[in-house]
């Protein structure tokens, strides 16, 4: 069993499947436990893969957290665009419990 060849080419099969219907496709995975207590969660930290997945995606979106009390509500996102050299996005933000929201700090 190969994990994360596997999980390489489910990415490469939902990748085509966007360009063929032209239609975006949303995947949700899990980040490493390298990426614990991080704030800025890059695609190199992603789980079971350091380079299929990340191969395969047009944009990564990793949302980190430190471990601080005072950070709690605290969320960092990072976007990155696979294959683009230089700036990615990065925001901090809040999030809100009640709403299940993310709000500008």
């Amino acid at each position: 069993f190969d994990g994360p060849a596997r999980l390489k080419e489910l990415y490469r099969r939902l990748r085509e499947l966007a360009k063929e219907t032209k239609a975006a496709i949303i995947t949700v995975g899990q980040a490493s436990g390298e990426a614990e207590g991080k704030k800025w969660i890059t695609m190199d930290m992603m789980d079971n893969s350091k380079v299929g997945k990340p191969g395969e995606m047009d944009y990564i979106i990793g949302i980190g957290h430190t471990n601080k009390e005072e950070d709690e509500w605290t969320r960092y996102i990072n976007i990155a665009k696979n294959k683009l050299k230089g700036r990615h996005g990065k925001h901090i933000v809040a999030f809100d419990g009640e709403t299940a929201r993310y709000l500008d700090i």
